[in-house]
């Protein structure tokens, strides 16, 4: 069995390994320097932008609760609505066979007016 110090290490293997991994050392933290430095100076761009979009977003927002609504979009709204209650009604009458009294959507019946003539037959 041979011990450790019967072959001692070479003088010059010692500081090229040494001077090796000072080399990866350094430049390890180099890169996570230049990445740090990287994200530093994103960062307020960045920022910018959200804030930007954000401001944007809420003004876009903003304008379509306060922008007076052209007369095609009342009249394809109310359409809409009214559609949504002949649906119901008809839907109703489907499954009960008769009409009924008032439009089953309460939000739809507190809009559209729907007049109950009693159940009459249709042929």
């Amino acid at each position: 069995m041979s011990a450790p110090h019967d072959n001692p290490p070479d003088l010059s293997e010692l500081i090229a390994g040494a001077s090796d991994q000072i080399a990866v050392a350094e430049a390890r933290r180099r890169t996570r320097f230049e990445r740090d430095g990287l994200v530093r100076r994103i960062m307020p761009a960045l920022s910018l932008v959200i804030l930007l979009g954000a401001a944007l977003w809420s003004a876009d927002l903003l304008w379509r609760h306060i922008a007076p609504h052209t007369e095609e979009k009342t009249v394809r709204d109310l359409t809409a609505i009214v559609e949504q209650a002949r649906r119901a009604v008809e839907s109703v009458r489907n499954a009960q066979g008769s009409l009924p009294e008032v439009i089953p959507n309460a939000s739809l019946a507190a809009v559209v007016f729907y007049d109950y003539a009693g159940d009459s037959d249709p042929s």
